[in-house]
């Protein structure tokens, strides 16, 4: 990591938990389950999620996405190569599979209940 990631994760710090509890609080998980290494099903595509929303938020005011990879990677405590990973793989799915869409349109309705996006 570079010395001013964590500068720059510290200004967004209080958005990026929002995003986070409102991802944690539709799969009903705890963030500290979001933030674990574990493999099951619900935590994946929680952390799937979480991963995509807080890249298209970072978007507004970060322009290069390993930059971005570089902050949730630090947030989430996973190397960036594993966030690119995440969030191209959530990309793919929210286009081609059905749940995945489903799940998407719920949470951009909380979103949008909180005025994010």
């Amino acid at each position: 990591m570079r010395n001013n990631d964590y500068r720059i994760l510290e200004k967004y710090h209080l958005k990026i938990n929002e995003i986070s509890y409102i991802v944690c609080e539709h799969f009903n998980i705890e963030l500290d389950k979001l933030k674990s290494t574990s493999r099951s099903g619900e935590i994946v595509k929680a952390r799937n999620f979480a991963i995509y929303f807080i890249q298209l938020y970072l978007q507004k005011f970060i322009p290069l996405s390993s930059t971005q990879h570089r902050l949730i990677a630090l947030y989430l405590l996973r190397d960036r190569l594993t966030i690119r990973h995440h969030h191209i793989n959530t990309s793919w799915l929210i286009s081609h599979d059905k749940e995945y869409i489903k799940e998407y349109n719920l949470i951009i309705i909380k979103f949008n209940n909180n005025d994010f996006f």
